[in-house]
Parts: C-alpha cells; sequence; structure tokens
C-alpha cells in the first residue's frame, strides 16, 4: 500500500461580525473578510496549534454550539484586548 503524505492542519471556530468584499488594485482584486472576528479566529487557530488540538473553539462559539465543548482554559491572544476563554471538541483529535 502506497503511504500518503499527512496534512498538517488546525481549525478555529468562531462567531462574530465580519466586513467582506473585494479588496486590492483593479490589476489584483482579492475577495476576503476583514475585521476583529477574523484576527481573533486566527489567533485561536495559532493558539490551537501551540496547544496540540487540531479544533479549537472561541467563547462565544462554545455558547452557540447545540452541545457542551471541552474548556481549555483562558488565554490572552494577541491583539485581543480581554483574555478569552478557549474550548475543544469533547473528542478532540490530538496531533501527532
Amino acid at each position: 500500500m502506497e503511504r500518503r503524505p499527512e496534512i498538517d492542519f488546525g481549525i478555529a471556530l468562531h462567531l462574530g461580525e465580519v466586513y467582506y468584499g473585494n479588496i486590492g488594485a483593479p490589476e489584483r482584486l482579492d475577495f476576503t473578510v476583514i475585521g476583529p472576528a477574523v484576527n481573533q479566529t486566527s489567533r485561536l487557530e495559532k493558539l490551537g496549534s501551540e496547544l496540540d488540538r487540531i479544533v479549537v473553539a472561541s467563547g462565544n462559539f462554545a455558547v452557540a454550539a447545540s452541545e457542551p465543548l471541552e474548556f481549555l482554559g483562558v488565554y490572552s491572544l494577541r491583539g485581543i484586548a480581554d483574555p478569552q476563554k478557549v474550548f475543544a471538541l469533547p473528542i478532540s483529535l490530538k496531533i501527532d
């Protein structure tokens, strides 16, 4: 059996308002999202890697989730004013 290369990835789940649209010059437009929620999600994804978790979620997401999430603790995120509660899926996968 051929061994396939592994793909490392991380997912951060958060709820918040974003602005979306085309950004750039007419010669090079990118469709993207911006705003504080995007920044927080990006910081959460990086924290997930540091915590060895594939999927992490914000407190906002945990409140809206239909199932309880595993509480990981309160963390300071770069560029985010207040420390944030961070959660994971109850059956969280570990990054090997």
